[in-house]
C-alpha cells in the first residue's frame, strides 16, 4: 500500500505540476520631439508559450499630438473590434494619452488575427504564441525585458 501510495504521489508530483504560469515584464521610456512616452507589457506564459499580453502606454504631449495619435490608434484598434479576447482602449485626459490592451493569446482564433495583420505572425511559433519569438521582437524594439 505504501509503495502504491508513493508511486501515485510521484507520479503527481510529475504530471500534476508541470510548468507554472510566469510573468515577464517589458518597458522603454523614451522622449521624442516634445512627448514623453512610457510602454509598460506583461506577457503572462507558461514555459515557451505566451498566455497573454496586458499592455500600457502613456504619452504626456500637446493636445494636438496627442489627437493626432488617438485617432491613429484608435483605427488600429477598430480593425481589431470584432477579434474576441482582443480588447484595446484609448483616452485622451488632461495633456496624456493612456492605451491599454489585453490579448488572450491561449484562447484567441490565430487565422483571424493573422488576417488581420499578418505581421502578427511574427510573435508565433509552432502554432503559439512564443515567448521567445516575443522577446526577439521587444529586443528589436527597445525594450528591456525581465
Amino acid at each position: 500500500m505504501k509503495k502504491c501510495l508513493l508511486v501515485l504521489v510521484g507520479v503527481l508530483l510529475l504530471t500534476g505540476c508541470g510548468a507554472k504560469e510566469q510573468v515577464m515584464n517589458c518597458t522603454r521610456s523614451l522622449d521624442q520631439n516634445g512627448a514623453k512616452m512610457n510602454f509598460d507589457y506583461k506577457v503572462t506564459y507558461k514555459g515557451n508559450e505566451v498566455i497573454s499580453l496586458e499592455a500600457l502606454e502613456t504619452v504626456e504631449a500637446d493636445e494636438t499630438y496627442l489627437n493626432t495619435l488617438k485617432e491613429t490608434a484608435s483605427n488600429l484598434y477598430e480593425t481589431y473590434n470584432d477579434l474576441e479576447y482582443y480588447d484595446g482602449s484609448i483616452e485622451v485626459k488632461d495633456g496624456k494619452l493612456t492605451s491599454t490592451l489585453k490579448v488572450n493569446y491561449s484562447k484567441i482564433d490565430q487565422d483571424k488575427l493573422f488576417e488581420k495583420d499578418s505581421a502578427n505572425k511574427a510573435y508565433f511559433k509552432d502554432g503559439k504564441a512564443s515567448l521567445d519569438a516575443f522577446k526577439q521582437v521587444y529586443a528589436q524594439m527597445g525594450f528591456t525585458c525581465e
